[in-house]
């Protein structure tokens, strides 16, 4: 690829460790070349949004492609070729604007086409049902071709800086497709079939440096990353109680049907009165447990005053969701993360699905030990009154020690920040220091 010497100029900031260890294939990379890869690009939000397995392979498989100053990466509606991330530069994304037929039309170019050419093309070539109607001179209608005159009717629509990623919701496996329905596809069909096309032209803003991992590559490590997370849940399952005695069959078909969610501290997770939709288990993290009650009435508003107490608090393996499912009910409490979390969601076909027999037993005895709204008001009242007590108690001692103090600086004026005055020297007493009126009389 031609680059500027502006582009040229970018290796510099680059250590030489890393550089030396991008021209190596994924082959040749030791663990020190992975290492220093991963020393530039880990920390970039594009990277590190990936577990440390999956950042390790990105890093054994990533290229250094270096675009000049308004160089074309891809166009839309190009097929494509790969994951991107930003190490130095920036791009914008350019997309068609809607009257962009319009537009076309306007300037003389009658259809819209793909090809390597760029400008407005009027070649003659073989007749097809998509080439636009020649005009009455028999000649072919100018038809847009990809490249320069293609982004003359797009407009920027976006801006990616260094730790951006980009190309990733292209290689996405279209599931909605039925290979039976298409017999006879062609290779380059079934890759079209299989996956989507550039949503947008990215064109570079500046002189830009890109880590490129190849579509191949990419789905690799997914594929790879997808196995080693199922083997983490089916490990997860296999260790808690709710699942002794499960088939590993089973136990990686449950594992199939969840999915995974993370949270931050005081981010709510279940609110009360929503339908229940899942079962949760904590991965990682904690959370605690919340219902909404009434418990008293304002005298100020004569409204009623509510508040959110405290049921209980959940850890690592310990799961919540499940009565509104058993009871077909809306949750009877909010769940918040009381740290950074990770939770696993089982949806409720899958829960009435899986979670019959002696699971079934082993969740409804778990959850009946949740107390009453009665039980939670009294425990309120009680802890309330305890409170008040704790304050009165307080406010007693502090009141006692300020009165002490206070009687203290009457009896002791200096507390009370006065001193006492100096002695003054009686009516006909020298004035002279002792030591001069002593030095006074030997002379």
């Amino acid at each position: 690829m031609a680059m500027s010497d502006d582009a040229d100029d970018g290796e510099a900031h680059l250590p030489a460790p890393a550089l030396q260890a991008l021209e190596k294939t994924a082959v040749e990379r030791s663990v020190d070349d992975i290492a220093a890869i991963l020393a530039i690009c880990e920390s970039l939000p594009a990277v590190s949004k990936y577990p440390r397995h999956t950042r390790r392979e990105l890093a054994r498989r990533m290229v250094l492609v270096r675009y000049a100053a308004g160089e074309v990466v891809f166009y839309e509606g190009d097929e494509p070729d790969g994951y991107r991330i930003i190490l130095a530069g920036s791009v914008y994304g350019m997309k068609q604007s809607a009257d962009a037929a319009a537009a076309a039309a306007a300037a003389g170019v009658v259809a819209l086409a793909d090809g390597p050419v760029e400008g407005i093309s009027i070649e003659p070539s073989a007749p097809s049902a998509a080439d636009p109607p020649a005009d009455k001179g028999g000649v072919p209608a100018p038809r847009l071709k990809r490249g320069r005159a293609m982004e003359t009717f797009s407009q920027i629509i976006f801006t990616l800086r260094a730790g951006d990623g980009f190309g990733e919701g292209a290689m996405q496996k279209v599931s909605s497709w039925d290979d039976d329905s298409l017999p006879g596809t062609s290779g380059v069909e079934e890759h079209k079939r299989k996956f989507g096309v550039r949503g947008a032209t990215i064109k570079c803003a500046e002189p830009t440096d890109i880590l490129l991992v190849s579509l191949n590559d990419y789905v690799q490590i997914l594929e790879l990353a997808m196995q080693r997370d199922l083997e983490e849940r089916v490990e997860f399952l296999s260790q808690r109680p709710l699942f002794y005695g499960w088939s590993s069959s089973r136990m990686n078909q449950l594992a199939k049907c969840m999915t995974i969610e993370k949270f931050l501290p005081n981010k709510p997770i279940i609110l009360q009165g929503s339908e229940g939709k899942f079962l949760w288990m904590i991965r990682a993290g904690s959370v605690k447990i919340v219902r909404e009650l009434k418990v008293g009435i304002s005298r100020k508003t004569s409204e009623p005053v509510r508040k959110f107490l405290h049921i209980a608090t959940l850890g690592v393996g310990e799961f919540f969701g499940e009565l509104a499912i058993i009871h077909n009910a809306p949750h009877s409490a909010s769940v918040l993360a009381a740290s950074k979390c990770v939770v696993y969601k089982l949806p409720k076909p899958e829960f009435t699905k899986f979670i019959v027999d002696k699971a079934l037993e082993i969740v409804q005895l778990t959850s009946a030990n949740y107390p009453s709204d009665a039980e939670l008001l009294a425990a309120y009242r009680e802890q309330l009154t305890w409170e008040r007590y704790k304050s009165r108690v307080v406010e007693r001692v502090l009141s006692r020690k300020r009165t002490r103090r206070e009687l203290q600086s009457y009896s002791n004026p200096t507390l009370r920040g006065f001193r006492s005055p100096p002695s003054l020297p009686s009516r006909g007493s020298p004035t002279r220091p002792p030591s001069q009126l002593h030095n006074a009389t030997l002379r």
